[in-house]
């Protein structure tokens, strides 16, 4: 749900930030109040807690976002106590255009651009984490598998701290954390839930690209315990005697701590909904005619050949929204309808429907209409389905900007990565580097991973290829991984 508190209401708005505003949700207006220039601190506070429970009232908290502009001191003081609530608080920026008109005054007009959200400052968003990481627990939110893994993890710490630095009973206490740990993975076992080494370190090295709360814990101390093992082992080849057995004793604690960490972190292995929405992630080329003007090297095609087979009025596209080099509304629109023209001319249809089919339509339903066009030339059989296709955007990014895209689509990701959606990533579209972003992407849990072969002399139909993740080599990854952490 999208609220908006400002002096604004959204029925005022343009149609491009109505539905940016839509992609967070429902729209509801909730009036700004009218703060007294005279308000005492204390006042404010009180006014700042008032609508924090209206705001809260509106839905779950994880589902709320807020658009707040207006007096700067209860903004600030709202946005302060929403966030410790751990609810999305964003603003709207604009692009400003100032002239002087005949009278020689300054006019300033403002377009909508996008909105941004508020930072919170570095303490508040350990808390966020925290606070997420501990309602996932005691109120069942988060994957099914976490309350285990929580567990998991606090017993291992715990332990350890009274094995190495408390306990004189070593072997006493080791085989008794064995065995509760051992009676833990047996209750799994008997409800179910499976473990997987495997996909294990993948959704590791998958959080060191997109952290999770608890995935950024685990990491922390599996790095912590290979060094960890390292250095034991180190040492039992130069010590002798007490100090040999001291050592062992140490080796054996990391080495129970770490297959604990591996067996119980969860692998995203959930399971789907059965009515789940096949939301297929991609991003898309530059819109453009061939030079050949031959048909199949259009550049477009291989974004709707992932469609192929799918049932259509399930399934959405969430594409990446590239800023297409800076290019104006305008240009884009133009280069929007030769594409069309030409696909009108293909199909030897009227071209005159064109600017028909286009007219008082925003950039975005244009393109829209564009990818929904080709999917019709590719697959006549489905021309009805394909209209009630859904078709999702991220905010505009730099193709060329490893960090713009991945903040944009991580955004998007997060809210669609439940029961209900079952994320497939598609890398052929778009520059080398937003594929690799995607592939990275894939890594995280069950998402399926696609790509279009580039092998001409295969029929359409057989170039759609899906990729084994298995087959991914984690070395890399892991190194890449461990440069994140120690960047951090």
């Amino acid at each position: 749900m999208f609220i908006n508190l400002t002096n604004h209401p959204s029925s005022g708005w343009s149609e491009e930030q109505l539905k940016a505003a839509q992609q967070y949700g429902e729209v509801i207006d909730i009036p700004f109040p009218l703060v007294d220039e005279q308000a005492t601190e204390a006042e404010i506070k009180r006014l700042a807690d008032e609508y924090v429970s209206i705001i809260k009232s509106k839905g779950k908290v994880q589902d709320l976002t807020v658009h707040i502009m207006g007096e700067q001191t209860f903004c600030y003081a709202l946005i302060s106590k929403l966030q410790k609530e751990g609810i999305c608080c964003v603003a709207s920026c604009t692009e400003h255009d100032n002239f002087i008109n005949e009278q020689g005054q300054k006019v300033s007009t403002f377009h909508f651009a996008r909105f941004r959200e508020y930072v919170p400052p570095r303490a508040l968003r350990w808390w966020k984490i925290m606070k997420t990481c501990f309602s996932s627990f005691f109120k069942g939110k988060a994957h099914k598998k976490e309350p285990y893994s929580w567990i998991a993890v606090t017993l291992v710490i715990v332990s350890e701290v009274l094995m190495l630095f408390l306990s004189q009973t070593h072997y006493t206490v080791l085989l008794t954390v064995s065995l509760l740990l051992l009676l833990l993975w047996g209750i799994c076992k008997m409800m179910g839930l499976s473990f997987s080494f495997r996909r294990t370190v993948s959704k590791l090295l998958a959080n060191a690209i997109s952290p999770t709360s608890l995935g950024t814990v685990y990491l922390l101390f599996f790095v912590i315990h290979i060094g960890w093992l390292g250095n034991a082992v180190h040492g039992l080849f130069s010590e002798t005697g007490d100090d040999f057995m001291s050592v062992l004793f140490s080796t054996l604690v990391c080495i129970v701590g770490l297959l604990a960490l591996v067996f119980f972190f969860p692998d995203g292995k959930e399971e789907k909904d059965k009515n789940a929405k096949e939301t297929i992630v991609s991003a898309m080329s530059l819109i453009g005619i061939p030079r050949t003007r031959d048909y199949k090297e259009l550049n477009l095609r291989p974004l709707v050949r992932i469609l192929q087979g799918r049932q259509l009025s399930n399934c959405e596209l969430l594409i990446l929204r590239s800023d297409f080099n800076k290019m104006s509304d305008s240009d884009l629109c133009v280069k929007i309808k030769e594409v069309m023209d030409f696909i009108f001319s293909y199909k030897n249809e009227d071209e005159k429907l064109v600017p028909d089919l286009l007219k008082g339509k925003t950039v975005r339903e244009q393109m829209e209409v564009l990818i929904k066009k080709v999917a019709e030339v590719e697959f006549p059989e489905q021309k009805e389905n394909i209209k009630s296709l859904t078709i999702d955007w991220t905010d505009p990014c730099d193709y060329n900007d490893f960090k713009s895209c991945h903040d944009v689509l991580t955004k998007k990701i997060e809210r669609k990565d439940d029961v209900m959606h079952r994320l497939i990533c598609y890398v052929s579209p778009g520059t080398a580097l937003v594929g690799a972003l995607i592939t990275l992407m894939a890594i995280d849990g069950d998402r399926e991973l696609y790509y279009y072969s580039q092998d001409k002399n295969k029929d359409d139909s057989e170039r759609l290829m899906p990729v084994n993740k298995n087959d991914i080599p984690l070395k890399n990854l892991l190194s890449q991984a461990l440069e994140t952490l120690n960047a951090v």
